[in-house]
């Protein structure tokens, strides 16, 4: 199976992620996702899953760790994800990828797929958590919330340890509340960007921008050329 690195400068975690290609074409003119279904889809609609997170008074948004690499795959299978890496020392070697990668087309249901599961057969004494793995998760992206502060903390604290259950780990903790993370370290806390003269904190959640400050969306858009705004606008 062909990779690939990407590298991304802006990111304070992960800069450098491989991607693994599961469309590449073979001489046959074959590749692996041709033989693959795209599996149901188990979670929420992203917009859903936006408007509900805009309904509560206290919101807690977090990111499962490398959500895909804690999930294995069934033995018979793994054959499918070998790959060949070259070592140190210039020897080309085969390696085989025993856990879900992305790349693949049916890995993004496998993944949520095991969360619904965990969810339902391990949740009976977590029921905040469940609520927002089963209605407030859009991939490996959770924005849940509740209405007071205390059901808030105790929502953080079912989902760390439901999660814990299958070897899931909390991440990129932000929320509208400092009280809610006095407990997280620092390390798992996440900003992209912080304004220090207006004391604003923004988060990438969703592909928008999250001020947990003043607990709003935000939205920016490329500057405008004045000139060539003009000129269109007059040959219009």
């Amino acid at each position: 199976m062909a990779h690939h690195p990407v590298i991304r400068e802006d990111k304070k975690s992960t800069r450098l992620r491989v991607v693994f290609d599961g469309s590449m074409k073979s001489k046959d003119k074959k590749c692996l996702n041709d033989f693959l279904y795209n599996g149901a889809v188990v979670q929420n609609e992203l917009f859903d899953i936006l408007i509900l997170f805009r309904t509560y008074k206290f919101v807690i948004l977090s990111d499962i760790k490398q959500m895909y690499r804690m999930i294995l795959l069934h033995p018979d299978h793994r054959k499918l994800q070998n790959i060949l890496w070259r070592d140190a020392s210039g020897n080309i070697v085969c390696l085989q990828l025993q856990t879900v990668t992305y790349g693949i087309k049916s890995s993004s249901f496998l993944a949520t797929r095991c969360l619904s599961e965990l969810a339902l057969t391990e949740g009976k004494n977590f029921p905040l958590a469940v609520r927002a793995l089963l209605q407030n998760t859009y991939v490996d992206d959770i924005l849940s919330g509740t209405d007071t502060l205390d059901e808030l903390i105790d929502l953080k604290n079912q989902l760390i340890t439901l999660l814990k259950k299958r070897s899931f780990e909390l991440h990129k903790w932000c929320s509208n509340s400092k009280y809610a993370l006095l407990d997280v370290p620092l390390e798992k806390q996440h900003f992209d960007e912080v304004d220090v003269n207006n004391n604003n904190f923004v988060v990438k959640t969703l592909g928008l921008s999250y001020d947990t400050n003043i607990d709003m969306f935000k939205f920016s858009c490329p500057e405008i050329n004045q000139e060539c705004f003009e000129f269109h606008i007059k040959n219009f």
